[in-house]
């Protein structure tokens, strides 16, 4: 049986806490990506707001984009007040 390590209050500090996805929020976009999602849709990091007019995202795909478990090992969107 493998030694599992135990989880300690610094584990779990290391960790930000998760923005939840607002129906029909807009973000600011702010590293530039293509939105495999959209149809490899291109937003501009500073000058693009997500999503696009027209495209409705899962809250998922939100959820994936405002974390850091994405290719850029950080948020590449938030929310716009």
């Amino acid at each position: 049986m493998a030694d599992k390590k135990p989880v300690t209050n610094k584990d779990q500090a290391a960790k930000p806490e998760a923005v939840k996805p607002i129906k029909d929020q807009r973000y600011k976009v702010l590293v530039s990506f293509s939105d495999d999602k959209d149809n490899f849709s291109v937003y501009i990091a500073g000058r693009d707001i997500y999503p696009r007019e027209g495209y409705k995202p899962s809250e998922k795909r939100v959820e994936y984009l405002l974390g850091s478990e994405n290719n850029f090992k950080r948020p590449v969107i938030e929310p716009i007040d």
